[in-house]
């Protein structure tokens, strides 16, 4: 296959992912789209069996290409610029290392929408979480997606004085499941330096800028984050910290508020736990005493995430799930 010849570079890092790598690989490959496409997988030094799983497909598929980098030098924003660089597709998508497309059409899905206008510079697929994803996380991950567009059509966003005060939602991007133009990321608007929400950042510019973003909830994925309550703590504190550098977009802390939240959201979930004819009776007792848990720990990562000034790197180091990681 000669690079000239491909038109997507599914893109995926990989760090200790041996957990749902090997069903991911087998979906990728499984694709059923009228264009040619490449894998680049870039792996920092994971001593798990993420190597063996690439190798395995590595001897299978010769449109597979794979690089070891450093852990340190590990960014969420930089390295998916660098894999632009180094890909071969007009497009290139994002996938992360426990994403899971849902069909063999994924692919042909999210390259779609480009066709459909000029200035769509960017495509985001949806969400499904995982059978096994905490409750409030499942309904979290559906309210999200569900408010971008119903399953029969494509949306489209884009920058207008009327939503002035909602780039927020107009800008949401997420890496887990997108993609974008090659040329745009290298000569438009790149990805920025960044150690978390770099999707984010680059979702707004798009926006600002006066690009169409495109979101097709048939390019589907299954995906939840596996974290304990305690690691949850840490990921809600990353991601405030993140969107605390974008801009000031986050709210003050009111004890009111954030009562009335988890009472509310308490009683939501434990209703679906208890009639959720998927969970037996093991599984809603298990749900009944960590959902709340979890939801608690969602707001103790905020409290501190809000309480932590941007140039308090030992407040961060200890609070952050990212940074523990990297040690």
């Amino acid at each position: 296959m000669k690079s000239s010849e491909i038109t997507a570079t599914i893109f995926i890092p990989t760090w200790f992912g041996d957990k749902y790598l090997d069903e991911l690989l087998a979906s990728v490959f499984s694709q059923k789209c009228d264009f040619l496409f490449e894998v680049l997988i870039y792996d920092s030094c994971s001593k798990d069996n993420t190597l063996a799983i690439i190798k395995k497909y590595i001897n299978k598929h010769n449109n597979l290409r794979f690089k070891s980098i450093n852990k340190k030098n590990f960014n969420h924003g930089l390295t998916r610029q660098r894999a632009a660089l180094d890909a071969y597709g007009k497009y290139i998508v994002y996938l992360t290392q426990d994403a899971i497309p849902a069909n063999n059409m994924w692919l042909s899905e999210i390259i779609k929408p480009f066709k459909l206008n000029k200035k769509i510079v960017a495509v985001l697929g949806s969400q499904q979480p995982r059978n096994t994803a905490p409750p409030f996380l499942k309904r979290e991950i559906n309210s999200v997606f569900n408010n971008l567009g119903n399953d029969l059509s494509t949306s489209l966003y884009y920058k207008d004085k009327k939503f002035a005060d909602s780039l927020e939602f107009l800008g949401f991007y997420s890496d887990v499941n997108s993609a974008t133009i090659k040329n745009f990321l290298l000569n438009t608007i790149p990805y920025r330096k960044a150690d978390y929400a770099e999707d984010q950042i680059f979702g707004r510019e798009i926006i600002q800028a006066g690009y169409i973003k495109a979101y097709n909830p048939r390019a589907k994925v299954i995906h939840s984050n596996d974290f304990t309550a305690s690691e949850y703590t840490k990921r809600v504190f990353d991601e405030t910290i993140a969107l605390k550098r974008i801009g000031p977009i986050l709210s003050t802390l009111k004890l009111g508020y954030v009562l009335k939240d988890l009472v509310k959201n308490i009683i939501i979930d434990s209703i679906t736990i208890i009639i959720n004819p998927e969970y037996n009776f093991k599984n809603k007792l298990h749900w009944l005493i960590f959902n709340p848990i979890y939801l608690i720990n969602k707001w103790i990562g905020y409290y501190q995430a809000m309480r932590t000034t941007l140039g308090d790197s030992q407040k961060i180091k200890k609070y952050s799930l990212e940074k523990n990681k990297n040690n």
